[in-house]
């Protein structure tokens, strides 16, 4: 007496089915890793430091930040022979462009790779040139 609750099960001719059946889900992985790795960067936003500034000059030394594409923003003021740390600072890519002012006069600027920056600790030295450029213009000394 035959049973219809059974169906006899035949395996396929080749392999070919499993193979293809494999391959698309190995290309949804890729897909799916490649689409977290995207929002995930996306997600993140811009990357923050703390940068520790130390001024040697005789001047409270007002500093602005930038990247190559040339729009800056001030940090703050490193006060005379003092350290000073910004917190939060946005990374400005690789090339990171710093302008230096004084008493209402320009001290000039220093541009640092952002590797050099890493190998430093996050930590930049206002040049003792900037100093001796707003000496040689003019600007007094704060009280």
């Amino acid at each position: 007496m035959a049973s219809g609750l059974f169906t006899a099960v035949t395996p396929p001719a080749s392999g070919h089915r499993h193979a293809g059946r494999w391959a698309a889900v190995a290309a949804l992985v890729v897909a799916a890793v490649a689409l977290f790795a995207v929002l995930s960067r996306a997600e993140s936003g811009p990357h923050f430091v703390d940068l520790t500034v130390t001024n040697p000059t005789d001047y409270d030394v007002s500093i602005s930040v930038g990247g190559a594409s040339g729009s800056a923003s001030t940090l703050g003021v490193a006060g005379r022979h003092a350290t000073v740390v910004f917190g939060q600072v946005a990374d400005q890519g690789t090339t990171w462009v710093f302008a230096f002012a004084a008493q209402g006069e320009g001290g000039g600027g220093l541009t640092l790779a952002r590797g050099d920056l890493t190998r430093a600790g996050w930590r930049l030295t206002v040049p003792p040139s900037v100093g001796e450029l707003l000496r040689s213009r003019g600007a007094p000394l704060p009280p």
